[in-house]
């Protein structure tokens, strides 16, 4: 918000929500991480289930990069105190897909 004064009077400028940098890096590293996960599907189905080490491979990516957009988002809400409705969407987002994988394997 940004406090602007034109003739003796008070006038306000109100700024959109912008993701911080920490939310956009979250919103990237989350999206690899789906990615790959569709395309090990995907791979699996057009290999008959036959292709195990590549899948393991894309499976394996696919958490490290969760593991890292859950990072960015904490680092959000600790350090930088932001508590907005697109970090904590991101981080229920993530949060599901790492249970998700926890009990999958």
């Amino acid at each position: 918000m940004k406090v602007i004064i034109k003739n003796n009077q008070i006038r306000y400028k109100y700024t959109k929500n912008k993701f911080s940098e920490g939310v956009i890096y979250s919103i990237i590293f989350f999206s690899i991480a789906l990615f790959l996960f569709f395309l090990s599907i995907l791979i699996s189905v057009l290999n008959g289930g036959n292709a195990g080490p590549v899948i393991a491979g894309l499976v394996l990516s696919s958490f490290c990069f969760d593991i890292c957009a859950l990072y960015y988002i904490i680092l959000e809400i600790y350090l930088f105190e932001n508590r907005k409705k697109s970090v904590r969407n991101m981080l229920f987002l993530e949060l599901g897909y790492f249970i998700f994988w926890a009990f999958i394997i």
